[in-house]
């Protein structure tokens, strides 16, 4: 299809009736020339020709179908006195309720050109909103909803977690030996595939989130955040297990050791936080920069303590699933994966005891 984005005026006007909804619709169909375009670029830049009347009216329609478009468009209509004083595109980059819609949804996705565009065009964060954006840059997860990964992950939830035949039995039945057949009762090879996709397909989608959190919250620790705002991203970021977004936070001010003030969340540190997530990688950047071992929580348990005891936990179940051969495949993975992981903190902590005495 040619594309063409050059609009027809003259139908534009007809379809749209209204000046100022005219004017938005202009800019969503300009890639970094407005502050909107975050949320409806995607839905309006498709291939097409905007001088062609009948794909005009289309675009025209998908835009006007798209939700936060409308709500944006309410909320940021001026009145006929504003109108007067400033042109509707000054007084677009006045306003920050759609503005903020649309970098928020950027974060999340990861992507740091248009955040980039968005500031760069005047958008400023204040109060909550600059929090916000904060610890949505520093938690920045794309491999949730990822329909690959969430398809294979659904996979290894159905398979049982150990072989529910003897060894040689599914290779000389035609029916079992099937491609469905060996996944359903977890022969070795069939599991091995399945599985090794799926870290595969994870690590490659946690490298491309690992590179847009580098990306993004550097733009946003630059507008300088307050002592308060940078411990609650660093609590979130602990807990999440993003030990790049921690080291960027204490760096940039956070304080290793703070205690969580609310007491219906413990009064947990981000030590605490980083050993609930389960991330061993977190709890050695918060151990070299000086996270205290010693600090206890509202049941005065210490990060350490917790790390056995989770470390237990998991061997207990895993044990259970030995006895009893049951239980599904991607609990047993995840399993596995905690006692590496605990084990891994608690050498973490015995190292940094070690150095202190």
């Amino acid at each position: 299809m040619k594309h063409n984005m050059e609009i027809n005026e003259e139908v534009l006007e007809k379809l749209m009736p209204d000046a100022w909804e005219r004017e938005q619709f202009r800019k969503a169909c300009q890639k970094g020339g407005s502050l909107y375009n975050a949320v409806v670029y995607s839905i309006v830049s498709l291939p097409c020709d905007l001088s062609d009347e009948g794909d005009l009216k289309a675009k025209v329609e998908v835009w006007r179908s798209s939700k936060k478009t409308i709500r944006a468009f309410e909320a940021t209509r001026p009145s006929v006195k504003q109108l007067e004083e400033t042109s509707a595109v000054e007084f677009a980059k006045q306003r920050t309720g759609f503005d903020t819609v649309g970098l928020f949804d950027s974060i999340k996705h990861g992507d740091a050109e248009a955040v980039a565009d968005m500031l760069s065009s005047g958008l400023t964060l204040e109060g909550k909103d600059l929090r916000n954006a904060l610890v949505a840059a520093a938690t920045i997860d794309l491999c949730k909803n990822n329909p690959k990964l969430e398809w294979d992950r659904a996979l290894l939830a159905e398979m049982p977690a150990y072989p529910l035949f003897p060894e040689g039995m599914v290779e000389n039945s035609p029916v079992l030996n099937s491609k469905p057949g060996r996944l359903l009762f977890s022969v070795p090879d069939a599991v091995d595939e399945v599985v090794h996709k799926y870290e595969q397909e994870k690590q490659k989608v946690e490298k491309l989130a690992l590179g847009a959190r580098a990306q993004i919250l550097p733009m946003l620790l630059a507008m300088k955040p307050s002592e308060q705002y940078l411990c609650g991203a660093l609590m979130l970021a602990a807990e999440k297990g993003y030990a790049d977004s921690v080291e960027m936070l204490i760096k940039n001010g956070a304080h290793v050791n703070i205690i969580h003030a609310d007491r219906r969340d413990g009064r947990r540190t981000p030590l605490h936080k980083a050993v609930l997530g389960g991330d061993a990688d977190t709890v050695k950047v918060l151990c070299d920069y000086g996270a205290s071992l010693d600090a206890k929580d509202i049941s005065g348990t210490t990060a350490v303590d917790l790390a056995h005891v989770f470390r237990d936990d998991a061997l207990e179940e895993l044990s259970k699933m030995e006895a009893n051969r049951s239980g599904c495949l991607l609990n047993k993975m995840t399993y596995i994966n905690d006692v590496k992981q605990f084990e891994k903190m608690i050498g973490v902590f015995d190292a940094a005891r070690g150095q202190k005495s």
